[in-house]
């Protein structure tokens, strides 16, 4: 097994051949490699029909440019891998909802589901 570790950052941009996601940290910038169904999964755009016929955008892609994400993984050379081991508690990915004024973060592990939402 080896060491899992999370990084925070900014997402600064995406490259979805390679399923990578630029990260900006507090050390610089950072390739985070995803297995490709992970990406795709988190990559969409969730969206609804209204009463009024027009679609509506629920959630947007969890990697688009600006979005604050949470990464267990592990390095590899330059880049960090997402890992998750299934015997160790938590995911492989959050979502920073918010960050209030004292450093605490608001995270959010799974995408939307209607009316309910989870929160860690």
């Amino acid at each position: 097994m080896f060491e899992l570790s999370k990084i925070c950052g900014t997402v600064l941009g995406k490259n979805k051949v390679k399923s990578t996601v630029s990260l900006l940290t507090t050390t610089g910038v950072v390739n985070v490699k995803f297995r490709k169904e992970h990406f795709s999964l988190f990559d969409k755009r969730i969206s609804q029909v209204g009463e009024d016929g027009k679609k509506h955008v629920l959630e947007h892609s969890w990697f688009s440019r600006g979005s604050m994400i949470v990464v267990n993984g592990m390095r590899n050379e330059d880049d960090f891998v997402a890992k998750k081991y299934q015997s160790q508690g938590g995911h492989q990915l959050y979502k920073i909802d918010s960050v209030s004024p004292d450093g605490e973060l608001v995270l959010r592990s799974t995408r939307y589901h209607g009316s309910e939402e989870d929160e860690d």
